[in-house]
């Protein structure tokens, strides 16, 4: 993962890449003690005043964050009938609501406004989503999302079911609950908008699939499926070790691979699949737990992410900053929403491949060759614009596209550099990231979040070569103007705070884990995690110095210690419905951002629930759970990448599973094992790349009695539903030495390339 270096470029970004000062700019940056005299407007105590409470500002303004910023309200009673004031941000808004109960009666919480109920007929049309594949006697849960004729989505709708096609293959209840039956075949299914007294009216939409009945003892079924799509995968490669013995075959047009007459133990199962227009993660899972002669774990539903080959896939656009105060600087940040394993997200795909850009703000040290910034960021300054346009990269299909952004006085910006410079100066103990981030967080806080929920995706071609004056063809520029055009309007600020208790951060080495992101978000059905807000916790905030951490989160920004506080937006334009997630990644900063191959690990904790505990002032915010611990990092494990052999970790406490992951040309392997296992990895079918390098080792643990047997398993909850499930993980990289997983790739027959040296058993 990469999301702490990508949160420092966008912080970073809000400073206008003014991360360092050459001394020309920090004169401008306001007064050093509160209550100060505003250099914007003059006032005592006005806006961008560094402050720590109200009464720090003048009449008109309030301590948002830090910073004395002019508001429309203090009170309920200086809003509109109707309205109320929020505090943390001083506008004035439809009450917030979390549930129905919020609203007065007769009304309905949309999107986390009170507000009148949505009516069934504004909807225009509408999708269904959900499994393609049903098995006899499990049920299989489908959803739908409707619009609008302008393509905005209508919340909180009531569909009536019915199968059109194949009603000897399922059965529809209420809610659009599959049932498959006892036979195999093809089913269709429609959903009719209904009307408030539940009848159905003329917007319907349908979804097609297929039917599996039970396979009999001594079979092995193992059917594949495409996630991103949900469709079948044909031509997928199954090798199974069946009591030693290799058994492979390739998919059907139905997305399976049928091995019949077995007897004895399962000792793996892998699908490859890799063609001349896709490829995908190699899977792989060690003794699955089928007994053949039992026929009990003998049907497996794997999912495999499909990425088109030379392709990329994305939305253009800009944002509408029309309705945000008329300020100097104006950013954004622009995203699509993430798909897949919540321990996978690829956050280096969130703000997307760095582009040089020229930017000169007077007042502001920037190079004069240009700063790198993301393709996700606009950056405008005055009737300077920099950067107007970005590019939210993702995977084909249908996804949301989210962004945040706001706009500034230049002296919120230069005033933090007096403030950072010093921070930066000397970094030979390291970089304060605490501090850092401590300062940039409050301005986040201030930025309003825009969502598009459901647009359709395609992919894009760039073809490497030279432009006719001989310049290389540069893809990332090459892919402007071809992706689908959106504008986001901003929808709500950042109106909920929710303070997380965070246990203690896990050992690694002789100290901790250094920070916790938390990262609020939701996971919209198909189409992946739509974040809605971002906050930090660190164990020591000055990481320059020679005192260790504790292992305890220091409180920031007025937090209380063992805690981080996040705000996030309300679940807007249509993102509603779908609960909300919280993802806690307690992270070591030194291995992530210092290089030099170390073990870098991550201890992530997932928190679901229909809303959180919501609050107005951080040092007295209630708490709400999380858990009782971080999952610990793996530890003794080993990879000798000569040999191919692989040796599971000691078993982690509260440890469901573990997987071991490779990765190389073209994509990953990933291996699904017990603890204790151990395995020769295998050769790759002929044809398709090793991917045999940089490994990882990882541990999970899953809510309530799921387990991995459960989720490989074709049932009621498959392999794309892991998120639902998953309660945390945790994972360290392999490396020479490493105590929690010992990399061998150099010894004294096999040397290293010439540069390196054979240290601990790796290349250095």
């Amino acid at each position: 993962m990469r999301i702490s270096a990508g949160l420092l470029a966008f912080s970073c970004a809000i400073m206008a890449a003014g991360c360092t000062d050459d001394g020309e700019g920090g004169n401008d940056a306001g007064p050093t003690t509160p209550p100060c005299t505003s250099r914007v407007d003059g006032k005592l105590g006005g806006e961008d005043c560094r402050c720590a409470e109200d009464s720090e500002c003048a009449a008109g303004y309030a301590c948002a964050q830090h910073f004395c910023v002019q508001v429309a309200c203090e009170e309920d009673d200086d809003c509109e009938e109707g309205q109320v004031c929020i505090i943390s941000t001083g506008a004035c808004s439809e009450p917030i609501c979390q549930t129905a109960a919020d609203c007065r009666p007769g009304q309905a919480c949309v999107g986390g406004s009170c507000a009148e109920a949505p009516d069934p007929a504004s909807v225009a049309n509408c999708v269904v989503h959900g499994p393609t594949v049903t098995r006899q006697g499990q049920n299989a849960n489908l959803g739908v999302t409707a619009y609008t004729t302008g393509g905005a989505v209508v919340s909180q709708m009531s569909y009536v079911w019915m199968v059109t096609e194949g009603n000897t293959s399922v059965s529809a209840a209420a809610a659009g609950v599959l049932t498959g039956g006892d036979v195999d075949g093809d089913w269709t299914v429609s959903a009719a908008v209904a009307d408030v007294d539940g009848n159905a009216l003329s917007v319907s939409c349908s979804h097609s699939g297929r039917n599996f009945a039970t396979v009999a003892a001594a079979t092995l079924r193992v059917l594949v499926l495409d996630q991103r799509t949900g469709l079948p995968i044909a031509g997928a490669r199954v090798v199974t070790v069946i009591a030693g013995q290799e058994i492979s075959g390739d998919t059907e047009l139905n997305g399976q691979a049928s091995f019949g007459e077995l007897s004895g133990s399962v000792d793996s199962v892998s699908v490859f699949f890799d063609t001349d227009a896709l490829e995908a993660d190699y899977f792989t899972v060690i003794e699955p737990g089928t007994d053949l002669a039992a026929g009990s774990g003998n049907d497996l539903a794997v999912y495999l992410f499909t990425r088109e080959k030379g392709k990329k896939a994305g939305v253009e656009g800009s944002f509408d900053f029309s309705k945000l105060p008329d300020r100097q600087l104006k950013l954004g940040l622009a995203g699509a929403s993430l798909p897949g394993s919540l321990a996978d997200i690829d956050f280096g795909v969130l703000i997307g491949d760095s582009v040089m850009t020229q930017v000169d703000i007077a007042g502001l040290p920037l190079p004069e060759e240009g700063v790198p910034l993301p393709q996700g960021i606009t950056l405008k300054f005055g009737l300077s614009t920099f950067k107007d346009r970005f590019q939210a990269l993702t995977y084909a299909g249908r996804r949301t596209v989210w962004g945040l952004g706001g706009t500034f006085r230049l002296s919120a910006i230069t005033q933090l550099l007096p403030v950072i410079a010093p921070l930066i100066e000397d970094t030979e103990g390291g970089l304060p990231i605490g501090q850092l981030l401590g300062a940039v967080m409050p301005l986040f806080a201030q930025m309003k979040h825009a969502a598009a929920v459901g647009v359709d995706v395609t992919s894009v071609t760039c073809n490497p070569g030279n432009l006719a004056n001989g310049d290389p063809v540069d893809c990332i520029e090459a892919f402007g103007g071809h992706f689908v055009e959106r504008t986001l309007s901003f929808a709500s600020g950042l109106d909920f705070r929710t303070s997380f208790a965070m246990p203690s951060l896990p050992p690694k080495g002789e100290g901790f884990l250094s920070a916790v992101l938390g990262l609020i978000g939701v996971n919209m059905p198909s189409q992946g995690l739509v974040p809605l807000g971002i906050g930090i916790g660190v164990d020591d905030l000055d990481t320059s110095d020679t005192t260790p951490g504790d292992g305890q989160i220091s409180g920031m920004n007025g937090a209380r210690d063992g805690s981080i506080t996040v705000n996030y937006a309300r679940s807007h334009s249509g993102l509603d419905g779908n609960g909300i997630l919280g993802l806690f990644l307690a992270l070591d900063f030194d291995g992530l951002l210092g290089g030099g191959g170390g073990d870098t690990a991550i201890s992530g904790i997932v928190v679901q629930d229909d809303y959180f505990v919501t609050c107005a002032d951080e040092a007295t915010c209630p708490q709400q759970a999380t858990r009782s611990s971080f999952l610990g990092l793996p530890t003794g494990a080993s990879w000798n990448s000569l040999t191919r052999a692989y040796s599971a970790p000691g078993a982690v406490d509260g440890a469901d599973y573990y997987r071991f992951g490779l990765e190389g040309q073209g994509g990953k392997w990933t291996f699904y094992h017990a603890a204790g296992a151990s395995i020769t990895v295998p050769a790759v079918p002929t044809g398709m790349p090793d991917r045999a390098k940089n490994a990882t080792v990882q541990a999970f643990d899953l809510s309530g009695d799921a387990t991995l047997a459960g989720v490989l398993a074709f049932n009621d909850r498959n392999m794309d539903a892991i998120n639902d499930v998953t309660s945390a993980f945790s994972s360290i990289d392999c490396i020479g030495g490493g105590a929690g997983c010992a990399l061998t790739e150099c010894d004294a027959e096999n040397a290293c390339a010439e540069g390196s040296s054979c240290v601990d058993g790796a290349c250095q």
